[in-house]
C-alpha cells in the first residue's frame, strides 16, 4: 500500500496535490524543500495541512534561517522562521509559554476568523513544536508530547 506520495525540488502544482489525495487510493500527498547539496530538509508539509493548503511550503525546519532576496540580492524578508505556511502554525508554539489572552483572541477572530478544525489543527502544532523542543533540549518536553499524542489519538 503507497502510504504517501509527493516530491521536491519545485512544487507541485495544487491540481495535481488535489488529484493524488482524491484518486490515489488513500495516498497523502506531501512535499519537501531542502539543499541539493547536503540532502537535508529545509520545509516540508504533508497529508491533510497539504491537501487544504496546496500552495503551502511547510514549516520550517526550526534550526535553519531563512532569507528571502531580490534579483540584486538585497534582503526582502529575514526570519529564523520564515515560510509561506498555514498561519495558525505559530498559535502551537505560543501556547508552550502561556499564550495569549482572550482580549488578543477576540481582536485576531474579528479581523481573520479560524477556521473550522483549528482545535485539532492546534493540537497538531503544539505537537510539531513539542517534539522541536524535545529534540533541541531533551526529555523534559517527553511527557506533554505524550500528552498531545494521546489527546490526538483520542479525536481519531
Amino acid at each position: 500500500t503507497l502510504a504517501s506520495l509527493g516530491g521536491g525540488g519545485a512544487p507541485l502544482q495544487p491540481d495535481l496535490v488535489e488529484k493524488i489525495d482524491k484518486d490515489s487510493g488513500g495516498s497523502a500527498p506531501s512535499q519537501g524543500y531542502g539543499m541539493t547539496e547536503v540532502c537535508g530538509i529545509i520545509a516540508a508539509i504533508g497529508g491533510s495541512l497539504f491537501s487544504d493548503r496546496p500552495r503551502s511550503t511547510g514549516l520550517v525546519v526550526p534550526v535553519f534561517d531563512v532569507k528571502c532576496i531580490d534579483e540584486n540580492g538585497d534582503p526582502v524578508i529575514y526570519d529564523p522562521a520564515t515560510y509561506r505556511g498555514d498561519r495558525e502554525a505559530e498559535f502551537g508554539l505560543t501556547e508552550m509559554f502561556g499564550g495569549f489572552g482572550t482580549d488578543f483572541w477576540a481582536g485576531y477572530e474579528s479581523v481573520l476568523p479560524l477556521e473550522d478544525g483549528y482545535g485539532t489543527r492546534k493540537l497538531l502544532y503544539r505537537l510539531y513544536h513539542t517534539l522541536n523542543h524535545f529534540n533541541l533540549f531533551g526529555s523534559g518536553y517527553a511527557g506533554s508530547a505524550q500528552s498531545l499524542v494521546d489527546q490526538l489519538l483520542r479525536l481519531a
